[in-house]
């Protein structure tokens, strides 16, 4: 009985993942980048933060944190909406810290 009821649940749960999932996955990447420049304070208090991915693509999220500053590494969740352009990727998750590099590193990031 155990058996049965430990193999529907491992079913129950592998069904539920895959119609969830569907072709969503295939729209999702991860990446990181790094901050080139001081994040700008916006007029509500918030700080605009902007991070270069390593093919020279920008980004921009608002954080209320004020630790965020150049060198550091920004790693991300982003959506790439099912286009090939990268301009129009969107950032879907809260972008976390990842590290930081030196000022000489980042001159050598961007490939």
């Amino acid at each position: 009985m155990f058996i049965r009821f430990l193999t529907a649940a491992i079913m129950a749960a592998y069904t539920a993942c895959a119609a969830v999932s569907g072709n969503a996955g295939e729209n999702i990447y991860a990446d990181c980048g790094v901050i080139m420049e001081e994040p700008e304070k916006t007029q509500d208090d918030f700080y605009k933060v902007t991070f270069t991915l390593q093919n020279g693509h920008r980004f921009s999220f608002e954080s209320e944190d004020g630790d965020w500053t150049t060198g550091d590494i920004v790693s991300a969740i982003f959506n790439d909406k099912g286009t090939p352009y990268v301009f129009d990727d969107e950032i879907i998750d809260e972008p976390t810290y990842s590290g930081w590099i030196s000022e000489e590193e980042m001159q050598n990031w961007i490939k």
